[in-house]
Parts: structure tokens; sequence; C-alpha cells
């Protein structure tokens, strides 16, 4: 009874995958008023979307499906709910700005590769098979190449998009090049299947190392991590603030979880003294060029690509400590901090229309107008600043300094010192933007200056609720969350 249970589980699951999928793209053909096509598949994708979370819930934790193909585990079941959550909330916002009438530069067509997308990072998530784990990626990739562009017909954009196809393709093929090295070496795709042969072998020979090798720089530089990050900057300037979010979460999450799942696969079993070096050299370069790149932008959209930049050399750092299960755990929770105040921020800065030009904020200097037109917002929006800026004593200033701590342990004072510095170049540049909200509208406000812009909110009011109360309650549980989720990365490991 038990099993039939679970294979009917499983049909309902893929069902519910792949039907609604044939079901947009057979009702974006086939309905010719726009407006209603438009509504019908936002509400599709959305039922989908809750379906596909509660199914996530009620499903086992941990379990093995396509002959080891995808393996489920605990860490995995946590980000395929994030992620489900944080494209819920973007469809959302997407369908606002459409009934709204802004110009919300959006199509059927954008919604649908946005939810194949979505299908094709839970299945990276769970790929446990180099070429299922290759498939899934080039799934997304696809979709990201063509939703950069957005319909949008700027040059920037197309510049954008186009950097984005050269640079992702250049990716795929360094990460199919490591598939084929490994594969060459060990004769299976499957991570136990190289595991044991490693373990047989008592060692790695050169062409799995150099296979290793390759799919990590093939992830990395999809990450965005100096010094191949130009592409990122100019493609999240020309797609806009919504994709720009949608690429910058969802990205992060993938990218992460599947470095995670190959390092206890197989890295965590090898020697990766000389990666490890590579990989510093890396993570120090990035924070260097996302902390001076930051310091000098003057658009918002720009400012949160170094800002994202940054991050994700934080949550590399993983990669090169000892204590890798501890170090996981951090960089797993501030993973889930940086998703949250990303979130809040962009909501913030989304949810704002100005009255009387109409559009949203693109420039860091119309920040001085919030405080004048609605305190409360200001204060939510300084609260998230100072907390992505990681100032005690909000929780992420104990995200980063438990990532950096374990450096320190080790004995790895450059690195913790070159983070630490550089965190504090990224809180100035933060602060200056506090500045900017409470002591400008001041000088603006005594100078006798009208407000250029009324700006008046009209959406995201719970998300920013639900995020701010996280930053503050949050510290209140922080043992418990934290221990949490070293039980999770735990029994996943």
């Amino acid at each position: 009874m038990m099993c039939l249970f679970e294979n009917s589980l499983n049909i309902i699951k893929y069902s519910i995958y792949i039907v609604p999928l044939i079901l947009m793209i057979v009702l974006s053909i086939s309905i010719e008023n726009a407006s209603k096509r438009m509504n019908i598949i936002f509400k599709s994708i959305k039922l989908t979307l809750i379906l596909i979370g509660i199914l996530i819930l009620i499903e086992e934790s941990n379990y093995v499906k396509l002959n080891g193909h995808l393996i489920k585990n605990a860490l995995i079941e946590l980000f395929e709910i994030i992620l489900i959550g944080v494209s819920y909330i973007i469809i959302t916002k997407i369908e606002t700005g459409v009934n709204v009438g802004n110009k919300t530069k959006i199509t059927e067509e954008s919604i649908i590769l946005m939810y194949s997308s979505i299908i094709g990072m839970i299945i990276s998530m769970e790929a446990h098979n180099l070429i299922t784990l290759f498939l899934s990626l080039e799934i997304t990739s696809i979709c990201f190449y063509i939703l950069a562009l957005n319909k949008n017909s700027r040059k920037l954009s197309i510049e954008g998009g186009l950097k984005y196809y050269i640079v992702g393709g250049i990716a795929s093929t360094i990460i199919l090049l490591g598939i084929v090295s490994i594969y060459k070496s060990t004769g299976s795709l499957m991570y136990t299947d190289i595991l044991l042969t490693v373990i047989e072998n008592e060692g790695i020979d050169s062409r799995i190392k150099m296979g290793i090798v390759l799919l990590i720089l093939g992830l990395i530089i999809k990450l965005g991590i100096a010094p191949f990050h130009g592409w990122l900057i100019d493609t999240y300037e020309g797609t806009g603030m919504l994709m720009t979010f949608f690429l910058t979460i969802t990205q992060k999450i993938v990218t992460i979880i599947v470095l995670i799942n190959m390092y206890m696969s197989i890295m965590i079993h090898i020697n990766m003294a000389e990666i490890n070096k590579v990989l510093v050299v890396l993570i120090l370069v990035t924070l260097v060029v996302g902390t001076v790149g930051s310091l000098r932008q003057q658009k918002i959209i720009r400012f949160v690509a170094y800002s994202a930049i940054v991050n994700s050399a934080l949550l590399l750092i993983f990669l090169v400590g000892n204590n890798t299960e501890e170090l996981i755990c951090y960089s797993v929770y501030y993973l889930i901090n940086y998703i949250v105040g990303l979130t809040v921020l962009i909501n913030i800065i989304m949810g704002i229309n100005k009255n009387r030009v109409g559009g949203n904020m693109e420039l860091l200097g119309e920040l001085k107008n919030i405080w004048l037109n609605n305190p409360l917002l200001g204060v939510c929006f300084i609260i998230t600043l100072l907390f992505l800026a990681g100032l005690p004593p909000f929780t992420n200033f104990i995200s980063k300094l438990i990532l950096i701590i374990p450096m320190i342990v080790e004995g790895r004072m450059y690195i913790a010192m070159t983070v630490l510095f550089f965190t504090v170049g990224v809180m100035i540049y933060y602060m200056n933007l506090v500045k900017l909200i409470i002591i400008d509208k001041k000088e603006q406000q005594e100078s006798g200056v009208q407000k250029v812009e009324t700006y008046k909110m009209k959406s995201g009011g719970t998300v920013i609720t639900i995020g701010v109360m996280w930053m503050i309650v949050s510290q209140l549980f922080l043992d418990e969350i934290i221990n949490i989720i070293k039980i999770i990365v735990a029994i996943s490991n």
C-alpha cells in the first residue's frame, strides 16, 4: 500500500511539472484576448507553484529516484521551498505590474520560460548524475538567455543578453569538458561511482582532478565570480530590476546547492589543496572587484549587481575550509539572510511608484525622497540597508562573522582579514545610502527645495513586513535557527 502511494505521488508530481507547461503553451496560442490570456497564465502558474510546494513538503525529505539520477535530502528540500517562494513573489509582482498598466515588458512566453527554468533548477538541485546535471542546467540557462532580453529592444538590453549568451555558452562548454574528463577516467557519471573509483584507486588521478576543476570553473563563471564578472553587470542593467532579482536569487540558490552536493558527495573525500589555492585567489579578487565597483555606482541596479558579486564570494568560502560541514551550515545561513534582505530591498524599490512621471526609482540619489514622502517606509529601507551591510546587532553581521571565524581558527588570517577589510568597505557604501535618506533629506527641507517626486507604495507591503520582522525577530532565535540548519546539513550528508 505504501509503495502504491509513493508511485501515485510520483505520477502526480511529474504530471504537475509537465501538464501545466503544456496547458500554458496551448493557452498562449489559443486565446485571442491578450489581457485574458495573460490573466489565465498568471493564475495557472501561481496555482502550479503552490501545488509543487505542497508536494515537496508532503513527500519524503530523503529519496532516490530514476536509478540514482535524482537524490533529494533535507537541505535540497529547504531550498526548493525557498526557490518556489521567491518565484511566487516575483510572478505576483509581475502580475501586479501588468494589471496596473505599468511599463512591465513581459509576455506570456516569458512567463512560460520562467516556469521552465524553475523546473530545470529543481532538477539541477536534485541531480546526482553529471549528464542529468548538465542537461538541467542547460534547460535553465537557455530560458535565462531569452529572459535576459525580456522583449526589450534597447541597445543595452541586447548587448547584455548577447554577453550572457556568449559567456553562458563558454561556461557550459567548460562544464561539458569536465564531465568528459571524469567519464574517461571513471567510466561513469554517477556521483557514487566516481567516489568509489577514487576510493578503490586510493587517490585521484589527474583527469578526475582536471574534470572537477573544470566543473567548478564553469559553475562559478555562471555565478559571476571575478574576473569572469563583466557580463553580469551589463546583463543585469539591461534586463530590468524584476528579472535581475529573479536571476540573482535563483542563480545563487542553484549554484551553491549544486556545489554543496558535489562537495559532500565527491570533493570532501579527495585532496583539494591545489584547487583550494586557486579558489582562494578567485574569492579574494571577487571581494576586491565587487567592493571597489559598488563604491562608485549611481544606478540602483548596478549597485545590486556588484553587491551580488561580493556575496557570491562569501558564499564560496565553504569550498576552501577544512571544517566543511560547519562552513556549509554558515554559508546556508548567510544565503538565507541574503535572500531575505534582497527580497525586501527589491520589493521596496519596485513597490514605490513616482506619481508625477511614473516608473520606479532608478538612481541612488532618489532615495532621499523616501523619507520625505513616507517616513515608515524610510525606516524599513534603512533597516534593510543596515541588515545587508552586516552591521551589528543585525543577524547578517553574525552570519558574516561566523563565516570568518573558522578561517582564523585554521590559521588563514590573510583570508579572514581580507574578507573583514572589504566587508567594512561595503558597509561604508551602505551607510552612505543611509546618509542619503536621513541627512540629505534634511538639507533639502532646510533649503526650501520642493519635493521632486511624490512616492506612493503600490504593492509589496506584506513581503516587506515579513522580511523586516525576520531581520529583527530572528536575532532572538539565532542559536535555534543555526542548530536547525546544522541538523538539516547533518542528516543531508
